[in-house]
């Protein structure tokens, strides 16, 4: 599985170093960003033992495009049920930088009526969108013509874990 350590700019050898020693594979650092390979108990162990990424991403799906409708179209092919129902609430983050969208809340709003039409099409119940408390905490990176569509494991930022309001 393909999985991916936010950080802070200039933190990456020292996240690539932490994941090395959990026992990540194919660690390879990018721009505020580590990629790792593994299977579900190193996610799991990243979560819980990193005290340096700010979260981590597990890849779902990677794609082309060369227009808005290819991203629905190609949101639209992943097998969502695999990872959340139409009871579950969601919200995307997008981060876009494509000359195909001039607002990268456009990218975000194609993935959501994407997903929507995805459990619409299946039981005709679409989940509900949550930007403050979501479920599922969907990862949308588009550069150039190249999608990589995430979920985010930590769903909230790990150096908040343990934190409690109230």
């Amino acid at each position: 599985m393909k999985f991916i350590a936010k950080t802070l700019f200039g933190l990456e050898k020292v996240v690539a170093a932490e994941l090395t020693a959990i026992g990540a594979e194919g660690v390879t650092v990018a721009n505020r960003a580590v990629f790792f390979r593994g299977e579900l108990p190193i996610l799991y162990t990243v979560n819980y033992m990193s005290r340096t990424a700010l979260s981590v991403l597990f890849e779902i799906a990677s794609f082309r495009i060369s227009s808005a409708d290819d991203l629905y179209n190609g949101i639209l092919k992943i097998s969502w049920d695999n990872y959340m129902s139409s009871d579950d609430t969601f919200s995307i983050v997008p981060v876009v930088n494509s000359d195909l969208f001039n607002h990268t809340g456009f990218a975000g709003l194609k993935a959501k009526d994407a997903i929507a039409d995805f459990f619409r099409n299946r039981n005709g119940k679409r989940p509900s969108v949550s930007t403050s408390d979501p479920d599922i905490l969907i990862n949308l990176h588009i550069s150039h013509n190249s999608v990589t569509v995430s979920l985010d494991s930590s769903l909230v930022p790990l150096f908040k874990r343990g934190y409690r309001e109230g």
